[in-house]
């Protein structure tokens, strides 16, 4: 037996009465009608064109008979009318979300196949194509067999107009790539420095070390100087400060080389501009996009004792007091300065970007420059972030995934010259962090194209 599937423009334009047993070849058919279309003819009551809102009214009261005298059957209802067309009102199959109305009409004619031989009837071509792509037959009403269109002028620039905000209220899919471009560290992908930790063991080994070297030298036998009880017993704290610096010293300097430049871009994908486009980047673990990380203050070391001589010499001197110079007013006021074109706000673990153009679709728009740190813990070559984009287009936001490749070059981390009595300040950290190298590149690119 046949299933015939009418779509809600037959049930609109098709002329009165429906020769179903045309379509249905001379076969024994069911007409068969998707709870999609009542919903459709329902709407199309109380709006659009007078013709068309009658025309609905008497349809919608028709399978509303069926419905009320029909006899309930396995996944809907069933009646037969008085001019013996039977007809079975059933519920829609399951399509994916943001279906159309023809998506689903179709899934449902599909899914009647263990039942019917489904045929979808259609005289809209759109139809036609997506019955077809889904495999199943179709029948198109000739011309006529369709009601004349006797709207006047006014009637169809209204019925177009209401069209076209139909399509501007419904969601609209947006479709974003998110591109993310590396800058700096040269390369393709960009070579990084990973660094080795010290352990707990070398740590501990490195605190050892200092309280040794801390050490003031023996002396013979005589008075004590004057606060060397309190730095000896401050020798122990000082040492296990120093060993913890080493550590954040250790980790920073691993950050400072895993530092990344990338630039953004934006390409939108969808059929029709996106206006006001937001992008929100979220960093996976051990990645931040605070870089570069704050340097690691060392420990004081603690104040050596001194000879009770050079104390008292020391009381004696007098320096006069000098009034501290108020500079405040050669200081000129900072204006702010406008700034045009991307945007970027960025916090450790999340980044806001919004380019400074519409994205024009198949376009890329720069969105904006990034720096990303990486720290010792990140483990792999491809970063990973999950993005969302907001957009003043009417839908829902898009959601997805944008990736950077880096390369790693294994190197060990070397501790600083340690303190000792005689030269208890530590040194400073030597290495740059990857901001500071892409600086002087540039500035000695510029001095290169100078000639200087």
């Amino acid at each position: 037996m046949k299933g015939l599937v009418p779509d809600t423009n037959v049930w609109l334009h098709g002329k009165e009465p429906l020769d179903f047993g045309r379509l249905a070849d001379g076969d024994a058919f069911v007409v068969v009608v998707p709870r999609r279309v009542i919903t459709e003819l329902d709407d199309l009551q109380h709006e659009g064109r007078a013709t068309l809102r009658k025309r609905a009214r008497q349809e919608v009261m028709r399978l509303r008979r069926v419905l009320n005298t029909g006899a309930q059957v396995e996944g809907g209802v069933e009646a037969t009318d008085a001019d013996g067309v039977t007809y079975r009102l059933v519920l829609d199959a399951t399509a994916p979300p943001g279906s159309s109305a023809d998506d689903v009409i179709v899934a449902t004619a599909a899914s009647l196949k263990s039942s019917f031989e489904p045929i979808v009837v259609t005289s809209d071509a759109a139809m036609q194509m997506t019955a077809k792509l889904a495999g199943l037959p179709v029948r198109i009403l000739a011309d006529d067999e369709l009601e004349p269109d006797d709207a006047d002028a006014t009637e169809q620039k209204l019925a177009a107009l209401e069209r076209q905000v139909k399509i501007l209220k419904e969601p609209q899919p947006l479709i974003v790539e998110v591109v993310m471009q590396p800058l700096w560290p040269e390369g393709n992908p960009p070579g990084l420095v990973r660094l080795s930790q010290p352990s707990a063991e070398e740590l501990e080994d490195l605190r050892r070390q200092v309280q040794i070297g801390m050490q003031p030298a023996p002396r013979g036998p005589g008075v004590m100087p004057v606060g060397q009880r309190e730095y000896l017993e401050a020798l122990p704290g000082h040492a296990a400060a120093v060993a913890e610096y080493m550590r954040d010293r250790s980790r920073w300097e691993a950050s400072a080389e895993a530092g990344v430049q990338v630039q953004v871009l934006l390409v939108n994908r969808t059929s029709h501009p996106v206006e006001e486009a937001v992008l929100e980047l979220t960093a996976p673990p051990h990645v931040s996009f605070l870089y570069p990380p704050p340097k690691p203050e060392p420990p004081r070391p603690p104040e050596k004792p001194q000879d009770a001589a050079v104390l008292a010499a020391l009381r004696c001197i007098r320096l006069p007091l000098i009034p501290a110079l108020d500079t405040s007013f050669m200081v000129p006021p900072v204006r702010p300065i406008a700034t045009h074109g991307p945007r970027v706000r960025t916090e450790d673990p999340w980044a806001e970007l919004r380019p400074g153009e519409p994205l024009r679709p198949d376009h890329e728009a720069y969105a904006g420059r990034l720096w990303i740190g990486l720290e010792p813990e990140f483990d792999g070559t491809e970063i990973v972030f999950p993005y969302t984009i907001y957009a003043a287009t009417p839908g829902k936001p898009a959601s997805g995934t944008a990736r950077l490749t880096v390369s790693w070059k294994l190197e060990a981390w070397v501790a600083p010259t340690l303190p000792t009595y005689s030269e208890p300040n530590i040194p400073e950290i030597e290495r740059q962090d990857q901001r500071v190298r892409q600086s002087e590149a540039e500035d000695a690119e510029r001095k290169g194209r100078r000639g200087d």
